[in-house]
Formats: C-alpha cells, structure tokens, sequence
C-alpha cells in the first residue's frame, strides 16, 4: 500500500524539481565562428578551444538535437552568406532567431563576387563561368550594400511597339478577355524602325512589356531584325498592345549602359559587367550576386501548423526572381522571407533590402505578428499574407517594385484571412501602395504617399472583393496620375465589395479621393477630402452607397460618377474655393438625367458562318465585339457587372448571343420563372403575311428552357410557329445564352439601310435588375422606345456555307 505521506511530499516537491530542470541552452553564431564548436559560448573560449558556430545551418541542425522546448539561436553582428535557403519545418518550434540588430547581423542570399578587372574606359568586369554554362542565373546586383540598377533601353521613359490586341476586356468578374488570346499574340512583339537592331542579344535581353495594371517581365528566344519581330521566351501575362498600352522596356543590355552605377549580366561572355560610381575601388568593394529566390522558409502544413517561431532583429538582402511574368501584384515571385502554415509566427524589428522578388511571402499563418520592420529597395513588393490572421502594425515600406511595377507595398487577405493593418508607413510605390481582399480586415491609421508612380487602376490603398472591411483614421497624399489610363485615386472599393466602411480618412491633394466599382452597400462617412481643383467621387455600377458627415474641400467643381449609386447624402459639407470667395453647400451636386425619347441603334455584326449554338460563344464562331447592355428601364445606369450583347446577321438568319455577368453567383437563381431566375427577353418586330406589324416576345433562361409567348401582339398560334434555336450555358461567374432566328419568319428582308425594330431585357436574380439594351421606360416590347437593328450590304449576299 502506498504511503499517503509520500505521495503528499512528492506533490509538494515536484514543483520545485521541474522548475530546477536545464532549459536548452542558447546557440551562438559569428561570422568568425567554427562549425566543429559547441556553439554554447557567445565568444570563442581558447582554454576550451569552443565558441560559437560559424553558419545558420549548423546552428539550426544543432537546435533540433535538444528537442521540442522554447530555444534561441544568436547571431552576432557581421555578414553572412547563404547559398542555398534555410528552411525551418516541424522539427523548428519554438525556435527564435535573434540578430544584433536590424543592418548590424546581416543574412545574404548570395556570394561575394571577386577577381574585378577593367572592361574599356568606362566598365569593369568579373568573371562567372556558372553565368555562360547556364547554371546560374539572377536579376540584382548589390555593390556596398546599394542595389545596383541594371542597363536600360530607353535610359527614361519607354518606348513603342506597333502591336494592337482590340479585344474587350470583360472585368475581372466577367473572366478577363472576350476571348483567350493566341500562343502569337501572347508570345510575339514587333518594334518601331530605329528603335532595335541586330545587335541585340537575345541571349542578355530581358523585356518588360506594360500593361494597365500589371506588366511582364520576359526573357527572348529570337529575333528577326528583317520583320522587327521579338518572339519571347515564355508567354506574356497579358499580349502586348491589350488595354490600349503599346510601351517597353530593354534590359541588360551593353547599349543600355548610360550612366555610372548600371550593371548588365553578360550570359554570352560569362561575366558581370559594372560601371562603378565616382570613388568606388573595385579592388575594395563588396559585391553580393544573389543565388536564391528565398533567403530563409518557414514550412508548415495546413493541419500541423509550424509554431512559435520568432525572428527579430536582423537583416535580409540578395535574392533574385525567375524570369517570368508576375502577373497583378507581382504575385509569382517569393519573398525574401517565405512562409506557409505558421502558427503564432513573429517577425520582429526585421529589416528586409535589396532584393529582387518580395520582402516577405506568407500564405495560410495565423495568430501573425508583423512589426517594428523596415522593408525597402525592393525589385518587387513589400509584404504580401494570405488566407491567415494576424496583426501587421509600425512598419515603414519603401521603394519597391523597382523591377516589376505592379508590386504592392502591402497585400493582405483571402477567403480565410482576417489582419489587423495598423500604423503602417508606405510610400514610393510604383502601383498602390495597399492591396486588401478578403473579409472583416481593419486598415487603420496608416499613412501612405507618392503611390501609383507608373500604373493605372489602383490607389493608395485599394480593397477588392472585400465584405466587412473597414478603413479608418488613414492619411493620403501626394498621389497623382502619371500619363493616361483608368485613373488613381486614395482610397478604392473594387469589384464585388460589399458592406464596407470608409470612416476618419484624410486625403490630401488628390483629385479622386475615393473610387467605387462594381461595389454594394458600403459607406462613406466623417471623411476629409482635399483637392488643389476640381475633386471627382466615382460610383461607377455601384448600389447602395451611404455618404454622410464628410467635408469635401476643393478649388473648382465638385463631380459625383453614377449619382444614382448613392441611397444616402447627409450632413456633408462641401467647401468650393473660387475667384467669388468660398462657397458652403451641403447639397449633392447632381445633373439630372434626361431620358433618352429616340430609339437607341446598333449594328448587325456580319457572320461569317452560321455558329455552332451550344451556349458557349465561342471566340472562334462568333465576331469580337458587341453592345453594352447599360441602361434600366427607366434609363438609368445599371448597377453591377458588365453585360454585352452580340448582334449579328448573314443572308437569312439574325444571332444574338449574350453574356450575363454576375459577382455574387451563390444569390444566383437558375431555374425558368420569369422575374425570378436569370433570364433574357428578345423582342423582335415583324409583319404579318398582309404586311400588318406585330412583335414577337421570346424569353430564354439560363436552364436551357425557351418560350414564345403573346406579349407583344402576336396570336399564340403566330408565337408557336417562329422556328427558333437556343442554347444556354451556366460558368462561375458568368452565363450565356445564343439565338438562331430566320429573318423570314419575321417577314423581314435584309438590305443595305434596312431596320429591325429589337429589344433585349436581362433578368440578373443576385441583384434583381432589369436591365435592357434600350430602357423602354415600361417593358421590353415596346419598341418605339426600344432599339433599332441596322443592317448593311454584306447581308445581301448568298448564305454561305453551313459549317460541317
């Protein structure tokens, strides 16, 4: 039997034996450290011929040997090289790694470079054999700590090619292009005479190819200097010439060595070619060439999160990027720091610079902690988290996207993530300096300026496909728009936001304080908005819009977008500077819309071959372009996502095909009641055998079910005897729908100047909107408000061929 003495000493004890039990002692680190010692002392013992590591590798390999308890690696001040990544996984809780400080313990991504020796009067070059065999390759150079720029053609500015891509772009929401673009129209270029020639390398060039709000980087695979073709290596994110955008760039290229500082990578040679500043010693200066994309990994799994680990106080610098498009955000390429499945991750007082891809990637950590950093001289952008949680709070962003202008100063958010952006300073970002998605994120007193310094569609901060979120007490200025394009603006509620709050911002010297887009029931309240001149709040197919108690202050007019988007104005002040003193209003500056009494036209797009209707509208059978589906019945703006309409015609047929997009496609409704489900109504004007009008009234839904119905005047035995073809077809976002009608049927002859009277009403269930081709003011069937099909000579000709 057990003495219950004993066990009542051992309870008593037990405590104080535990707490007397060895915690893992501390790892040290220096640059002048040994791999063969212990790594326990901080400095080197010479009694005991011990002392600290030499490497990160040996110390984190030493770390796992003591086993799962809170541990510390310490790294003393100096710099290190890093060829390869150090990754922590599993075997990594608990781990803390800990610098002197922020540019005194100093992490490489790459190797010193040597052996420098004149190249011309100007250049000096060094030799790197692993470059012209192909098994080393970056995109950064960094001479004393300063990320060097690489050799660019033009020296400024850009220049144009002659590529021209005229296809619509359907919003983000309505799946990107009309159609998918070529393999040659996403891999081919042709430049201006003059601007390029044969001696060009097309093993060393490397160019970027702008776009709206995103660019591609692209490496060459050949040239033919006769046509002033460039045939890249990979395909571009977006062709050449989309969005109306025809300007590049050339990289690293001799001829683009212009000014002191520049460096080019010479592949053919195998050597790197610098041209240094003014008192640099080449024979003295510490150059580092980048040999990974990622200097440290944390790698968790999403059901075994990696926990606890803290990294604080030290710096990170040299890395490089593949060369392939990075697409919106820069999105491809990996941070210095990249991260999956953390738990509880901190980073602390962390300096990342010089580097060509990110800061700091993260995808999926929670419970994350981002603060006291500074993160700057960045090839692409800052700090960019998704589908985690956490706290990002006192960082300073600077300088980034200096090779890839769509980089973000800060992107947070996705599906499943949920941050707290606080005090953040972020400014000299070529695209918008905040980036935010996802649901019931808090951006808060955060400053940001001189944003939006290339690109277009953005703002300092921008939200997209964002519910609950919430922007407030943030400062904006000095933010401008730079050549032509969709505009910037502070503050930017995009496509699919809803119910989001802009509350206590400031804005400061910006034309279009606040853009809205495709955006629902959100609002903006207690703001001050400051303009040198005319000041624009843009609603565009925006619903719901609250705006009350903000002051408004410009020198010049006062322009609300789409007013109609805006449910509540109140207690809004709006101060107008002019040559008549100042002017005090609180009314909403509002033109009234007059409603358009003539018919609307449209031109019956010629078809070359009877398409295969299938519900898919295929690029390939039906002609680019259409009619924008824009007004409501009582010919107002429509709210939401774009819609477009294809009308088109040969010898004996009309073809109408569809494309409804929504944003919100769980409220959508896809069954076949009028009113109810996603639908579309056709009215078509035709004559009777005796030559007296009638109009047919057709409803197609997005099940696939037709009706011919008696709405318009025509009998039912009339409605039943129009032979018609539908076909219907549902995607994420988007649904389609195409018509086969006989122009006989509807006693109608096709002839150069000829009209048809039409009309077409779609019925969108997530926002339950009519909306029309022609706002009829009643309903679909009355044509005299409704719209005119014009046709032309090719309608006169022969059928043609029917496909096979």
């Amino acid at each position: 039997m057990t003495n219950p003495w004993r066990l009542c000493l051992w309870g008593l004890c037990a405590p104080l034996l535990l707490c007397g039990v060895a915690r893992p002692a501390d790892l040290y680190v220096a640059p002048n450290g040994n791999d063969a010692w212990s790594g326990r002392a901080a400095r080197r013992d010479r009694s005991s011929s011990d002392g600290p590591l030499a490497t990160l590798a040996a110390s984190l390999a030493a770390s796992r040997k003591q086993g799962p308890a809170p541990r510390r690696i310490v790294l003393a001040a100096g710099r290190y090289f890093l060829e390869q990544t150090l990754t922590l996984d599993a075997r990594d809780a608990d781990l803390t790694i800990e610098g002197a400080a922020a540019g005194q313990t100093v992490l490489y991504g790459g190797r010193r470079v040597t052996g420098w020796r004149k190249d011309g009067d100007r250049f000096w070059s060094a030799d790197v054999p692993e470059v012209r065999r192909g098994q080393w390759d970056f995109r950064a150079l960094l001479v004393n700590d300063r990320m060097c720029p690489r050799a660019r053609l033009p020296e400024t500015g850009r220049m144009e090619h002659e590529n021209r891509f005229p296809v619509r772009w359907m919003s983000t929401a309505g799946g990107g292009w009309e159609r998918v673009p070529t393999r040659p129209e996403l891999t081919t270029m042709r430049y201006r005479a003059g601007d390029l020639g044969p001696w060009l390398s097309t093993r060393n060039a490397e160019i970027t190819v702008y776009h709206m709000w995103d660019e591609s980087m692209l490496g060459l695979a050949a040239h033919d200097p006769s046509t002033r073709t460039l045939t890249f290596s990979s395909p571009a994110g977006h062709p050449p010439g989309a969005f109306g955008v025809n300007t590049y760039v050339v990289w690293n290229v001799r001829e683009g060595m212009r000014r002191p500082g520049q460096w080019y990578l010479d592949r053919d040679q195998g050597r790197i070619v610098y041209w240094p500043l003014p008192g640099e010693n080449m024979a003295e200066a510490l150059v580092v060439a980048p040999c990974v994309e990622t200097i440290l990994a944390i790698r968790g799994q999403k059901r075994k999160p990696l926990r606890n680990v803290t990294l604080r106080a030290f710096t990170l610098s040299a890395t490089t990027t593949p060369r392939k498009p990075g697409g919106f955000g820069a999105a491809a390429y990996r941070g210095a720091l990249d991260m999956t499945f953390g738990q509880g991750t901190r980073l602390a007082d962390l300096e990342i610079a010089n580097v060509a891809g990110h800061a700091l990637c993260d995808f999926g950590t929670h419970g994350l902690r981002i603060e006291n950093g500074h993160f700057h001289h960045l090839g692409a952008g800052g700090l960019r988290t998704q589908e985690g949680a956490g706290q990002i709070e006192n960082n300073r962003i600077h300088d980034l996207g200096l090779m890839y202008p769509s980089a973000l100063g800060l992107m947070a958010g996705g599906r499943n993530g949920c941050y707290h952006v606080r005090r953040n300073v972020i400014h000299h970002a070529p695209y918008s300096g905040m980036c935010i998605d996802g649901d019931d994120n808090l951006i808060e007193e955060n400053l940001l300026h001189h944003c939006m310094q290339e690109l277009q569609d953005g703002a300092a901060i921008y939200v997209g496909g964002a519910k609950a979120n919430v922007l407030r007490r943030n400062v904006v200025r000095d933010v401008v728009q730079i050549g032509a394009g969709y505009g910037v603006s502070s503050y930017y509620l995009d496509e699919k936001c809803r119910d989001c709050v802009v509350e206590n911002n400031i804005s400061i010297g910006v034309a279009r304080p606040i853009h809205n887009h495709m955006t629902l029931n959100c609002t903006v309240r207690d703001n001050v908005f400051l303009a040198d001149g005319d000041m624009d709040l843009s609603f565009p197919r925006s619903a719901g819009f609250h705006v009350t108690g903000n002051t408004f202050q410009l020198n010049g007019k006062l322009k609300i977008g789409d007013p109609a988007a805006v449910v509540e104005w109140a207690h809004n002040l709006v101060v107008q500077a002019g040559e008549a003193g100042t002017a005090l209003s609180d009314a909403m500056p509002v033109t009234p819309a007059q409603p358009r009494q003539t018919p609307r036209y449209a031109t019956a797009m010629a078809m070359a071959q009877p398409p295969l209707l299938d519900g898919t509208l295929g690029g390939d059978r039906w002609p680019l372009g259409g009619v924008e589906l824009s007004e409501t019945p009582d010919q107002r703006r429509v709210r939401g996502a774009p819609l477009m309409a294809k009308l088109c015609a040969d010898a004996t047929h009309l073809y109408v095909g569809l494309i409804v997009v929504g944003m919100f496609p769980e409220d959508r409704q896809l069954e076949h009641a009028w009113g109810k489900d996603e639908g579309v109504e056709l009215a078509l004007g035709g004559r009777r055998p005796n030559g007296a009008p009638l109009t047919y009234v057709l409803r197609g839904f997005a099940d696939g079910t037709l009706e011919s119905l008696t709405l318009g005047g025509a009998t039912a035995a009339e409605a039943a005897r129009l032979p018609i073809r539908y076909a219907a077809g549902v995607d994420k976002l988007v649904w389609r729908c195409e018509w086969s009608i006989p122009l006989a049927a509807l006693g109608f002859t096709p002839a150069k100047g000829a009209q048809l009277p039409f009309n077409l009403t779609v019925f969108r269930s997530e926002d339950r909107q009519f909306i029309q081709f022609a706002g009829t003011l009643g309903e679909t069937w009355d044509l005299k408000r409704g719209g005119r099909l014009l046709f032309g000579d090719v309608h006169t000709q022969t059928e043609p061929k029917r496909r096979k």
